[in-house]
């Protein structure tokens, strides 16, 4: 017959034990209904169902069939839903950064992208295009190290490459996560020369915490040139022309979680609060670092998380996606049709890291 979903979140509610929420991270739908119902269900008492009930249930996914493997259904729809009209490509033009913060993954030296290997990697991604006309949008990611520190590789991969789009009516999108530290009006002109249209920049807090997390090679702190920075350009005739999307990501752990409303409060004197779209992201181990050492838990974070959520409401910020929704792809990398470049080498996907996930991942548990 049927039974509960291993993708569905039931939850008390902590004012009304009679009813329960019920979220389905399968299709990102939530359901208040009555707990009792999952009684029912465990028991497998259909006839006491409500047809409303039972048809919701099942719309929404939190009930399936009996003998679904579930698993592999989500493995499946997730590889024919992806959108095979964009090519995603994600490309660290340098290794190089001005930073030292403690949670970087990353190792960094003093390299930037060859025009050789620029070249190589045009020639790649204009061959794909041509040999797939499914292909209408080509999205660029520049990433690093500081992208920004390999500004002329960005100006010469996007002269060559919008070109060709032209030529063979492709949508050309790009974005760029950046610290900030050359993000002047000068540079900035010039990314809204290259459409790069959305920036992600990293600010951890006051001034005081975030100069003792996000600091210099040198040991100095951060905050004041990316903040006159974000200020300059936010404020410039150019963003007024263009009107690109300003990302602020607030990196939290348990050293500066409680200053989220202070850096909220601090935008909003400056002006900049309404311009910026805010979120918060956790700090995790990444790349062996030792990070997590003094990370909030998953719980401590999503509870916070709504607070900020809330507080970011009340002043006028409004996130549209406070549910998870249902995606397909959860990282480009493993789509089968996306492109990693680097500043040493082109990286072919062609669905051997979509693969290997795939056979290693038990989803659900």
């Amino acid at each position: 017959m049927f039974k509960l979903s291993k993708y569905a979140v039931v939850a008390i509610l902590p004012t009304n034990a009679a009813l329960s929420l019920c979220f389905s991270t399968k299709t990102g739908e939530m359901l208040l209904i009555p707990t009792k119902v999952f009684d029912f269900i465990k028991n497998k008492e259909w006839n006491n169902l409500k047809s409303n009930e039972l048809l919701e249930l099942v719309r929404t996914e939190l009930l399936v069939c009996e003998d679904e493997d579930e698993t592999n259904f989500v493995l499946q729809f997730d590889e024919m839903s992806q959108n095979n009209n964009i090519l995603l490509s994600t490309i660290q033009p340098t290794a190089n950064c001005q930073l030292d913060c403690h949670y970087c993954g990353q190792v960094h030296s003093n390299v930037i992208m060859s025009d050789e290997i620029l070249q190589k990697m045009l020639g790649r991604i204009k061959n794909i295009i041509l040999t797939n006309p499914n292909y209408k949008t080509v999205c660029i990611t520049w990433y690093g190290g500081e992208p920004l520190m390999a500004l002329d590789c960005i100006c010469k991969f996007y002269e060559d490459m919008f070109k060709f789009c032209e030529e063979n009516s492709i949508n050309y999108i790009s974005d760029i996560i950046t610290n900030a530290m050359l993000l002047t009006l000068e540079n900035f002109a010039i990314l809204m020369k290259c459409k790069v249209m959305s920036i992600q920049i990293t600010i951890d807090g006051t001034k005081e915490t975030h100069d003792k997390r996000r600091i210099t090679k040198d040991g100095k702190g951060s905050f004041d040139i990316i903040f006159n920075n974000l200020c300059k350009v936010i404020h410039s005739e150019i963003y007024s022309l263009y009107k690109p999307k300003i990302i602020l990501r607030i990196n939290i752990d348990s050293t500066n979680y409680q200053e989220v409303p202070i850096l909220i409060d601090f935008l909003k004197k400056n002006n900049i609060f309404n311009k910026v779209n805010v979120f918060f992201a956790p700090i995790i181990e990444w790349g062996d670092n030792g990070a997590d050492k003094v990370s909030l838990t998953t719980k401590e974070f999503a509870e916070k998380e709504i607070e900020w959520l809330i507080l970011l409401y009340t002043n006028g910020q409004i996130h549209t996606e406070l549910l998870p929704i249902r995606k397909s792809l959860n990282c480009m990398v493993n789509g089968q049709i996306s492109e990693q470049g680097t500043h040493t080498q082109l990286v072919a996907n062609k669905g051997e890291y979509f693969n290997l996930v795939k056979n290693q991942l038990e989803l659900g548990n």
